[in-house]
């Protein structure tokens, strides 16, 4: 429990919501889920800054798992989720912006010929 507690935080402890924190909840879950996603990437990019991330991520909360737990104690390691979980969306972005641009230089390329 105390592993879900820390990784998935709630003010109860269940999936129902006490309090209007609801938004920050679904973003902070969201971004831990598409962390992992997000270490995958890094992982085959640069391997050395996987495995630097990858150690925050699994000696920091280990107390964490013995001992009481309070949302606010994850939040010195919450910049490593939000960096993980920003790879995936730059990923996208990124294979995006370059199907984009290579669909608008075909349209100018076949223009051209016309």
């Amino acid at each position: 429990m105390r592993f879900i507690a820390f990784w998935m935080p709630t003010e109860t402890f269940d999936i129902h919501y006490a309090s209007g924190r609801h938004l920050e909840r679904v973003d902070i879950y969201l971004m831990t889920l598409s962390s992992v996603l997000g270490l995958v990437i890094l992982c085959q990019r640069d391997g050395k800054s996987a495995a630097l991330l990858t150690s925050c991520l699994t000696v920091f909360p280990l107390i964490y798992y013995i001992v009481q737990f309070e949302d606010r104690y994850r939040y010195p390691i919450m910049w490593v989720t939000f960096l993980l979980g920003a790879m995936p969306v730059s990923a996208f972005a990124r294979q995006l912006w370059e199907s984009l641009t290579f669909s608008a230089g075909t349209w100018n390329g076949i223009a051209n010929q016309v």
